[in-house]
């Protein structure tokens, strides 16, 4: 009989969704090489051959994650939709994450936040740069309204303002869905959200 053939990077993903799942569930500090290697269905051995250790996991998995996201903010700015149209787009698609399979990437990114903050974690923080993350995040929100300015949809004057004033909603939003996630009804903040924002900076 021939030999299994293994496809590396698919293995690897697998891994890398079921370390996700894990690090939602138990945390980044808490999660142990053996309970990835349960969740992913393989031996803890098998995990070495992908990963060398628990950090790599960790590197791995935010840059899997903010590769998801960066496909989901491209796609939301892909074509000639106005600014305000991406805008709502925007915020309809980051809201739909926390009911959907992406739920527990949010779940784990507000865990690398967390942990950074809590721990200083200098080990932790050569992983996971949150602080340039956010300005990456908002410098392409401040794109976004001042090219709602220049096509007369949005009255901004300061952009960089209100680029973190929409961010601090979306984190607070998270925040909130992390600590009681069966309180919060998506479908009705979802179309708040759209309306408050839209309303403070439309012409």
């Amino acid at each position: 009989m021939a030999p299994k053939i293994v496809n590396k990077e698919e293995k690897a993903r697998q891994i890398l969704l079921a370390a996700i799942r894990v690090f939602a569930q138990n945390g980044l500090a808490r999660t142990k090489m053996i309970d990835i290697a349960r969740a992913a269905g393989v031996g803890k051995g098998t995990i070495y051959e992908y990963f060398r250790t628990k950090d790599d996991v960790i590197a791995s998995a935010y840059r899997f994650i903010l590769e998801d996201m960066e496909n989901m903010f491209a796609a939301v700015l892909a074509g000639d939709n106005t600014a305000d149209i991406q805008l709502e787009r925007l915020i309809m698609v980051f809201l739909e994450q926390f009911s959907s399979e992406r739920s527990a990437e949010l779940t784990v990114m507000m865990d690398f936040w967390a942990e950074g903050i809590r721990t200083r974690d200098a080990n932790l923080a050569e992983i996971v740069d949150m602080k340039e993350l956010y300005n990456q995040y908002h410098q392409r929100l401040v794109a976004l309204l001042e090219k709602g300015v220049r096509e007369n949809v949005f009255h901004v004057p300061y952009a960089a303002a209100h680029a973190s004033l929409i961010m601090a909603v979306f984190d607070g939003i998270m925040l909130q869905w992390v600590l009681d996630a069966e309180r919060l009804d998506m479908p009705a903040i979802t179309r708040r959200a759209i309306a408050i924002l839209r309303d403070a900076i439309r012409k």
